[in-house]
């Protein structure tokens, strides 16, 4: 299991079809990933020539990218859950629970539990006059 290969010496064999049919893509990821190392002065072995400068503004402007990227992904989980939420209340509707006050569904409960209570209540005195 442990031919102790670096992933340099791996390489994966891409199908001809997948690279011609993606010709164009490829070469602009390519290029893209040339910008950006050259951008960073980076070499290929992924090392740092030299330290890379960046502006302030350029620093700022990456900050805010991902500030608002993030913001936008707590946003999408939140309008999710919304959906969700209102998807079960359509479902309860549909099947006709309706969707209720707990105030109201506990003075509901006691109205009926202890109507039961007394006329059990009821029923055992009766049948104890009876006796």
């Amino acid at each position: 299991s442990d031919m102790k290969l670096t992933p340099r010496d791996i390489e994966i064999p891409v199908p001809r079809y997948f690279t011609q049919e993606n010709e164009k893509d490829i070469k602009d990821r390519m290029k893209l990933m040339a910008e950006t190392l050259a951008k960073y002065r980076l070499d290929d072995t992924g090392d740092k020539k030299e330290e890379a400068k960046m502006s302030l503004e350029e620093a700022i402007r990456i900050i805010q990218v991902h500030e608002r990227a993030r913001q936008g992904c707590l946003r999408a989980k939140f309008m999710r859950e919304i959906r969700a939420q209102e998807e079960r209340e359509k479902m309860l509707s549909l099947q006709g629970a309706s969707t209720m006050d707990p105030d109201v569904a506990s003075t509901i409960i006691q109205k009926v539990w202890k109507g039961y209570s007394q006329r059990n209540k009821t029923l055992k005195l009766r049948d104890e006059e009876l006796v």
